[in-house]
């Protein structure tokens, strides 16, 4: 064989195809591995949204049923005036006060977190006026 034959066959003409093959290969895998990361972040933001909100929903939640308490206990009782109750099987524990005066019925919710901070909420019904036609 000749010098200029073995020159024709060697590996070393074809390698600097497979460096750049590797180099699109490396550089699909960071992209690829760049948006996984950029998807993994904004679920992670969305949790944590999720989580902030759900204590406000809760606390909501807790001033409507007041509310609804409320009307309910002044169609058994006219003279009612309000009560206060805890919640404590839900995750974040709560305090309900509900006040009924000059045929206003205010419900507030306060719920408290684990780590301490406190999310409120209030609800107003007003009674509707009974007329004298009515009675």
């Amino acid at each position: 064989m000749t010098r200029h034959s073995l020159r024709k066959d060697s590996p070393r003409k074809e390698s600097p195809r497979k460096g750049v093959l590797s180099v699109g290969v490396t550089l699909c895998f960071l992209v690829c591995v760049a948006l996984l990361a950029s998807m993994a972040n904004q679920l992670l933001l969305a949790r944590q949204a999720s989580q902030l909100k759900q204590p406000q929903v809760q606390a909501n939640g807790l001033a409507d049923a007041g509310v609804r308490l409320a009307l309910k206990r002044l169609d058994e009782d006219r003279e009612y005036t309000g009560e206060v109750w805890h919640v404590s099987d839900l995750p974040a524990s709560g305090r309900v006060t509900i006040v009924v005066r000059d045929d206003v019925v205010v419900a507030t919710a306060v719920c408290t977190l684990r780590n301490d901070r406190q999310v409120t909420a209030r609800h107003e019904y007003t009674l509707k006026k009974e007329s004298s036609d009515e009675k």
